[in-house]
């Protein structure tokens, strides 16, 4: 499973939060970054590349946080809600 929590980062403009579980992405370009560099990298090429519809290209189970520098926060959860974002 990948877990991970990172924290803000003022040098990104996305800067993930929180990337839970394991989500597949149909991009082979963002499947690779997920390989080499983890999930969080992976999601913020997504959201750099495609926006808040990122998620719709990814399947598997997957809890996905944002915080933008403007202070929006994005949150996303797989399309069953395997990965619900409250525990």
């Amino acid at each position: 499973m990948h877990n991970t929590i990172e924290s803000p980062s003022s040098s990104n403009d996305i800067s993930p939060a929180l990337a839970v579980g394991k989500p597949r992405f149909a991009n082979a370009q963002l499947a690779k970054i997920l390989q080499e560099e983890g999930a969080l990298s992976a999601w913020r090429q997504a959201f750099k590349s495609a926006g808040v519809s990122a998620p719709e290209t990814v399947s598997g189970d997957f809890s996905v946080a944002f915080r933008e520098q403007d202070g929006k926060t994005f949150l996303a959860i797989d399309r069953f809600a395997i990965r619900s974002l409250c525990y």
